[in-house]
């Protein structure tokens, strides 16, 4: 009689590879939880950065309905780092190549070349313009199809790839001026612009201030508005005649009122940066450089514009049709972070305070374009740390009054 075979060992081996699969799929599970949680903690940061971006928007609007002008005065603090719930905001300024002008806070539209407005001459003053666009851009905003020298019409427009017809009436949006013939994105946005994507924000605005014209590596865009306009404003006159049957209506004279025809296109020359002052008809680059020497030692208050005259000995009188003192509408670039940096927002504004309570007539996100600050801000957020960082609170860029420094 013979004795089964014992199989031991079997059921040991059975078991641990059922706990292996467990546990594989336990491992599975909790990457894919890990992950899931990952995804809902930006899903949050994103939402919470874009709530704080909107509040951004709303003390925007606040601080200038507030105070108008003054807000060109107001210390730095007021525009670098305002918290909201957990999270932070800048109104970041454009790189103008002026120390003296703020590195945080609103922009004054009226402080660039409004390319519906400016003649010829002032465009070709522009960094980097060239007769053809220049031409083209006259031709792209008037109300005929007569080509003008140098310029383009439908002619050149349907005569492209995808074709299209000359606009022939005023700008609405800067970025148009994309569609006219020779505005390259590399003339527009600037050659730090088109190296970010390659080599980094950082190290594409060393490269190209190395190699190139800095006002050429920072492009047109920062230098032009189509937004600039001063309000109605009503004016008073008297009557010729006494007696009766004075007016053409039979009233007999008398008092009249008069709607003065709102102001396009001035430059406000409290707060324009050197390349928009040099547009002005008439001026030599020692002129500019006078204005600029002149407005930052002055005791300028917004609207005054008596200082120029000083400046410009003889050429004032000749100025007064395109210069201005007062701000109407302004711009805002809104940077917005959550607290533990996980996310931002990035939205240009522009606000238009010609009425009460001012409102935004423009809004783009730039979120695509990636942070436009220093990466440490965000590695120091990340990394825990509340406002201000001990990374950057010493060493941030100054940032005072465009018109006098020293008083702030």
């Amino acid at each position: 009689m013979t004795t089964p075979l014992r199989r031991r060992g079997t059921i040991l081996i059975v078991t641990m590879c059922i706990c292996f699969l467990l546990a594989g799929m336990v491992l599975v599970f909790c990457r894919s939880m890990r992950v899931e949680a990952i995804a809902s903690a930006n899903q949050v940061a994103s939402v919470s950065a874009s709530a704080i971006e909107r509040g951004a928007e709303q003390y925007a609007l606040a601080i200038i309905d507030q105070q108008k002008d003054q807000v060109y005065y107001n210390a730095e603090s007021t525009y670098y780092g305002v918290q909201v719930g957990d999270g932070y905001f800048f109104l970041l300024r454009s790189n103008y190549g002026d120390d003296l002008l703020p590195s945080y806070g609103f922009v004054d539209e009226a402080s660039k070349v409004n390319i519906n407005t400016a003649t010829l001459e002032m465009l070709l003053r522009l960094p980097g313009m060239t007769d053809d666009l220049a031409a083209a851009i006259m031709d792209w905003r008037d109300e005929d199809s007569d080509v003008s020298n140098f310029g383009a019409e439908n002619e050149y427009y349907l005569s492209l790839p995808q074709p299209y017809y000359c606009k022939n009436a005023p700008f609405e949006a800067v970025e148009e001026m994309l569609l006219v013939r020779g505005a390259t994105a590399e003339l527009f946005y600037g050659q730090n612009y088109l190296l970010q994507g390659v080599m980094g924000r950082d190290q594409a605005q060393q490269n190209t201030m190395m190699n190139t014209d800095p006002a050429l590596a920072r492009g047109l865009y920062d230098l032009l508005t189509v937004y600039s306009i001063e309000p109605q404003t009503a004016t008073t006159g008297t009557g010729g005649g006494g007696g009766g049957g004075g007016g053409t209506d039979g009233s007999g004279g008398g008092q009249n009122n008069q709607q003065q025809q709102p102001k396009k296109g001035l430059i406000n020359v409290n707060t324009a940066p050197h390349d928009v002052l040099f547009c002005l008809p008439g001026l030599e680059d020692s002129d500019v450089t006078n204005i600029l020497s002149a407005r930052s030692s002055a005791n300028i208050t917004p609207g005054d514009i008596s200082w120029l005259a000083n400046a410009v000995q003889g050429k004032a009188g000749a100025l007064a049709q395109y210069v201005t003192g007062s701000s109407y509408q302004y711009s805002a670039n809104i940077l917005a972070v959550s607290g533990n940096g996980r996310g931002f927002k990035h939205v240009r504004i522009v606000i238009d305070a010609r009425s009460t309570p001012p409102k935004i007539v423009y809004r783009k996100d730039l979120s695509d374009q990636g942070w436009p600050m220093d990466q440490q801000t965000l590695r120091s957020l990340r990394a825990g740390h509340t406002w201000p960082l001990p990374s950057t609170a010493a060493g941030r860029p100054y940032a005072g009054c465009p018109m006098a420094a020293a008083r702030c």
